[in-house]
């Protein structure tokens, strides 16, 4: 986006900033022009506001409340700019060709001009208040503002944050946390996930039995326990009226929030089908789901109660919700029980449709239909793109980038949160002490350094990329704390991405202020995670020969030291300081604290290592693993790491529907007589055992010779095959695990490619 500097009224407020280099503003997300001189503007009980326009109003009136809660009190407000008085401006003032949202701060003297639409005025008193919070005075009751000059305005005009409340539910006033808490990184749109297989969160009136029935489970599954199933036993429950709807609808709008809510379909509707078993094709019984995953049972497509249904549902959800967007789902909707349904059949022959997908496709051209007809888009996962996309249809791209690639590129709008990136529901850190989490690995660095336009778009095709969106999928995620916890400060790390220019992006710059800006989060009680800044250790091979390797520690925060111990004791003080990389060449445990002024920061750091004959080894993969889950370097599995079973360490090679295939050079001829090899154990995630395990040795790297299969394979979710052999000598080891394929019917994750996790092949 190409824009004039002048375009805003506030151009002249660079004039004066032409004076030599002063130190930069701490602001997030990066400004498109900052500019500081030496002076300040006190902020006090003395200092007023001026409100220069009738749309000011309520900008003001949440400026105030927030400076009440800041400062403790509230500024008078007047309609002329006094003389000798300290004064904050609030100008809604700018020309049509400026970009939308854009705003300006020009702070001199005795006056703060705040100026942009009303979108942007708000979005300056967000610059402002973030600069107020780290310039208070020590008694907390006034403010030092800068002299500096800021012009602004966002890379992306969909800039979004996803909840799921259907999994957990989350009360109003969590809501309005989540949404303030946007609101100061300047996020716009907030999209409410509220309806799923395990819980209908939304009042509908006509259908009183989607609350009374659907919005209750009889018990939530205990941690990963698919196989055999354990639950809690424990009741689980809620929903919000109409009427705490709109109150959060109105929340938002003032704070320059969009709410696009979510109402699935055709799939994970298990709630609505319990409630009105007449939606599905089997007519049930049904009950709310329990556990996580994907269930079977979907609104029926061939009957048209089912539309009436949902338009009457719809219906209901226009008059609540203002915004454009209905989101309505559309994915991970299994076929099998349209493929028995007699009236899913006749629906395919008497439109002519190619099979079930195309099935889905209709049933999503028909919903858009009904609700283009209301004035209203829909937005759907990039499953809708399965059997031809709707006319008109945003999509939301999660399986990767490829569905928005092909969206973008039929000229339709698409938002990027592909789950490599944007999952908040991932694990931040491959600490072993992170609460339970869906599984992946996605630390703050990856989702700043994403660009939502993915390279393989040309420019003109570029321009249907409106943005992205992080999700947060709260399968094990059950509190506030928690919730805090997986979102911040990555959010912070997204709001970046998506509002600043990418020229005006610096991971290490970002980090510098993130630091400043944690003191807010602090003053707020966010529970947010620190491993952004704490121990972060990397392990590679030892330059010092082979068959070793090494460990690095590093922080990125300032004055701090880093103090460790290789015999499992706890590490304090007292122990040696890390100076350099740390030579591993025996089973050990290496622990780690960070220290600041003598008191630990953030997490203890703890590593395991196991050496064995083919640690540090060269190894070749024949097949290589899905690139989502793929740690980057075939050394991790020989690294002398054993992963974990929450798969967050970043060591796990995920390979779809193919076989692990790895040749190990053990680089020398050497007697060996046993393999140990860690799978995961799944099925609810879709991750299987193998159904063969094969080893093979050979001396010229050509000719190999079988040394065992096994075929038979028990274990819980953290599966480690052990097998001893006779010795025998060889340089080469070739390890085959056979992937099962396609997942066998009555299994999770039917008809679909099965996941195999492997991690460390260790020899002995």
């Amino acid at each position: 986006m190409k824009i004039r500097k002048a375009s805003l009224v506030i151009a002249a407020a660079f004039v004066f900033c032409q004076a030599m280099s002063q130190p930069t503003l701490s602001i997030i997300p990066q400004p498109y022009y900052t500019d500081v001189q030496s002076g300040t503007v006190l902020i006090s009980p003395q200092t007023v506001i001026v409100s220069i326009n009738k749309e000011a109003p309520p900008t003001i009136e949440y400026f105030n409340q927030y400076l009440s809660n800041l400062l403790g009190y509230k500024l008078k407000v007047v309609t002329s700019t006094p003389r000798d008085i300290p004064a904050i401006i609030f100008d809604i003032k700018i020309k049509t060709d400026a970009p939308d949202e854009a705003y300006g701060i020009r702070a001199e003297k005795n006056t703060i001009h705040l100026y942009g639409d009303g979108k942007g005025l708000f979005y300056a008193v967000q610059t402002m208040l973030q600069l107020m919070e780290q310039h208070l005075a020590s008694d907390k009751k006034s403010c030092s503002f800068p002299f500096c000059g800021i012009y602004d305005y966002p890379r992306f005009h969909y800039r979004g944050l996803h909840l799921d409340v259907g999994r957990h539910f989350f009360s109003v006033d969590v809501v309005k946390k989540y949404i303030d808490l946007m609101a100061y990184y300047k996020f716009n749109m907030f999209h409410w996930h509220l309806t799923e297989d395990q819980g209908w969160r939304i009042e509908i009136r006509k259908y009183p039995k989607l609350t009374q029935v659907g919005s209750k489970r009889s018990e939530t599954i205990v941690a990963k326990n698919f196989d055999p199933y354990i639950g809690d036993h424990t009741p689980y429950g809620g929903y919000y009226t109409q009427e705490q709807i709109r109150e959060i609808v109105k929340y938002a709008s003032q704070r320059q929030i969009t709410i696009v809510p979510e109402i699935e379909m055709p799939g994970h509707a298990l709630a609505a089908l319990a409630s009105y078993p007449y939606l599905g094709c089997t007519k049930g019984p049904y009950a709310v789901g329990t556990k996580w995953g994907v269930y079977d049972d979907v609104f029926c497509a061939g009957n048209d109660s089912t539309f009436t249904f949902l338009q009457n549902v719809l219906d209901e959800v226009i008059q609540l919700f203002p915004g454009k967007y209905i989101h309505i789902g559309g994915d991970e909707c299994p076929k099998t029980k349209w493929k028995a349904c007699p009236k899913c059949q006749q629906r395919i022959q008497e439109n002519h449709l190619r099979d079930e997908k195309g099935l889905q496709s209709y049933f999503i051209r028909r919903i858009e239909r009904y609700l283009n007809s209301k004035g209203r888009s829909i937005i759907g996962w990039d499953e809708i793109l399965e059997g031809g996309l709707a006319p008109n249809a945003t999509v939301m791209s999660w399986r990767g980038e490829e569905g928005g690639i092909a969206a973008a590129k039929q000229k339709h709008n698409v938002i990027m949160t592909p789950g490599k990136y944007t999952y908040f529901n991932y694990y931040q850190s491959i600490d072993t002490s992170e609460p339970l989490a869906i599984g992946g690995h996605l630390p703050l660095s990856m989702v700043y350094n994403y660009d939502p336009v993915p390279a393989g778009l040309n420019a003109e095709d570029a321009k249907f990329i409106l943005g992205a969106q992080a999700n947060v999928w709260t399968e094990y995620i059950a509190d506030p704390s928690l919730l805090e916890y997986m979102v911040y400060p990555r959010a912070i790390a997204l709001s970046e991405t998506l509002w600043s220019q990418k020229d005006k992006k610096s991971p290490d710059k970002f980090l510098t202020r993130l630091k400043v800006e944690l003191k807010r989060l602090d003053r707020l009680k966010i529970n947010y995670s620190k491993n952004a800044l704490g121990i972060i250790g990397t392990i590679g091979r030892s330059p010092s020969g082979p068959g070793t390797v090494q460990l690095q520690l590093k922080s990125k925060l300032d004055n701090s030291t880093i103090h460790y111990t290789l015999d499992g004791s706890d590490p304090t003080m007292n122990s040696p300081t890390y100076t350099g990389p740390i030579k591993i060449t025996t089973t050990e445990i290496v622990r780690a604290n960070l220290y600041i002024n003598d008191t630990i920061f953030g997490r203890e750091y703890r590593q395991q290592f196991v050496m064995h004959k083919a640690t540090g080894k060269k190894v070749v993969l024949t097949t290589q693993p899905d690139r989502d889950y793929n740690p980057g370097s075939v050394f991790d599995l020989v690294n002398g790491v054993e992963g974990n079973d929450k798969f967050n360490d970043n060591n796990w090679f995920g390979f779809k529907g193919e076989d692990l295939d790895a040749t190990i050079d053990l680089e020398t001829t050497t007697s060996i007589k046993g393999l140990a090899i860690n799978f995961i154990n799944s099925p609810g995630d879709w991750i299987y055992p193998p159904t063969a395990l094969k080893l093979l040795v050979s001396n010229d790297g050509f000719v190999f010779k079988e040394v065992f299969t096994q075929t038979k394979f028990e274990g819980g979710r953290l599966m480690q095959v052990t097998i001893p052999f006779d010795p025998v000598s060889a340089r080469y080891v070739q390890v085959i695990a056979e992937n099962m394929g396609r997942i066998p019917r009555g299994k999770p994750g039917e008809g679909n490619p099965a996941w195999l996790f492997v991690d460390e092949i260790e020899i002995y």
